[in-house]
């Protein structure tokens, strides 16, 4: 057999092949070795290779952070007209991937394959596309909401909260879009929330939830009002309580302590023996449990007022006799055996007094008091 490139004449064709895309048509002549004739007519035969499609463009790899719910990540590429994609789950081989999606935390390739709607070759190629969703890290844990009673000076109160390795915290004054925070905190009286987020330095993607952070400073209560200390003369039975020298709000209670800060609790604050003390009273809110900041001091005195009385009586006469119209004479004397000054004596003695006697009384006061009347 003799290959040729026409079918009449033309060239001898040593390699009749074809290794480039289009085509080309040999003939064959047959010819017998014996008597070297020919055949009357040659063989069409025609070589084509179509031309494969280009790989797909790839419509880039996506890498997402995870939202909430979950996003759905599609691969996509595209193909010149007339021409078809197909998905499969490796560069060579594997299997036709109907819908190259991404629904969970991970990655995955898929592998872009075109194909001619005419000729039905394919690219000598696959095209990758990788599809990435990474996983939010977990939101921050709370350090602990903070509420305290206002202090003097006031306290400053610091949220908190923890995250994990190769994380830090943002915080915002929303639980979800807000504003940044740079300094979370309180010095006021009054509350605040702050909310905690989660960023991973390797991933750049943050938690899917803030965490709640609240601090609180409640009001101190104004101190106890002390309408006046309390003084007394001392007696059986008499009982100052400073408690007496307090008025009392509704809505709070009052402490007493030994000292104006510091010191022990008092649970009586009173005063039963000749002396002073001084108690120290802070208003309790019942409802919050705060103390006011400073206590009110109430002074409590009782004095020993003990007095000596001497009645003396004369019968101032001219004669030796108890005659009408004589005078008796008594003295009183009035002696301090306490420990407080005496001021504005008075002295009442029923005899002096009506219905006896029944004489016109005549009343002298000196240091000693004196007073007489006539038989």
């Amino acid at each position: 057999m003799t290959w040729y490139d026409a079918a009449t004449g033309g060239n001898v064709v040593a390699d009749p092949s074809l290794s480039s895309v289009g085509s080309v048509t040999y003939y064959a002549e047959s010819s017998n070795d014996t008597t070297g004739c020919t055949s009357l007519t040659r063989t069409a035969v025609t070589l084509e290779i179509l031309a494969a499609p280009a790989a797909p463009v790839s419509g880039g790899d996506q890498s997402e952070c995870e939202s909430d719910p979950i996003q759905t990540l599609t691969a996509s590429a595209t193909v010149g007209a007339g021409e078809t994609v197909t998905w499969y789950d490796a560069a060579t081989g594997g299997n036709v991937v109907a819908n190259p999606i991404l629904s969970s935390v991970g990655s995955v390739t898929y592998y872009a394959e075109s194909s001619n709607d005419t000729t039905g070759c394919t690219s000598l190629t696959r095209t990758a596309v990788t599809l990435e969703i990474l996983a939010a890290p977990s939101a921050p844990v709370s350090g602990g909401d903070q509420s305290e009673c206002e202090s003097d000076p006031i306290q400053t109160l610091t949220a908190s909260a923890t995250v994990g390795a190769g994380e830090t915290v943002t915080w915002y004054d929303a639980a979800t879009g807000g504003n940044v925070v740079a300094n979370p905190i309180l010095s006021s009286v009054g509350s605040v929330t702050y909310y905690a987020e989660a960023y991973s330095f390797n991933t750049g993607c943050t938690s899917l939830t803030r965490t709640a952070v609240t601090l609180e400073i409640v009001e101190a209560p104004s101190v106890p009002i002390n309408n006046g200390d309390l003084v007394a003369c001392y007696a059986e039975g008499v009982v100052l309580n400073a408690q007496d020298a307090i008025t009392q709000t509704a809505g709070f209670d009052n402490l007493w302590y030994d000292a104006p800060v510091d010191g022990n609790l008092v649970t009586d604050p009173i005063l039963t023996l000749v002396g002073n003390i001084t108690y120290y009273a802070e208003n309790i809110n019942v409802e919050t449990g705060c103390a006011s900041n400073e206590r009110t001091a109430v002074a409590l005195t009782l004095f020993d007022c003990s007095v000596n009385l001497i009645k003396e009586a004369e019968l101032v006469d001219n004669n030796g006799c108890s005659d009408p119209g004589d005078k008796v004479l008594f003295t009183y004397t009035v002696g301090n055996s306490g420990n407080v000054e005496l001021n504005n004596i008075n002295i009442e003695d029923p005899l002096l007094q009506n219905p006896n006697p029944q004489v016109s009384i005549e009343y002298s006061v000196e240091t000693i008091i004196m007073m007489a009347y006539l038989i």
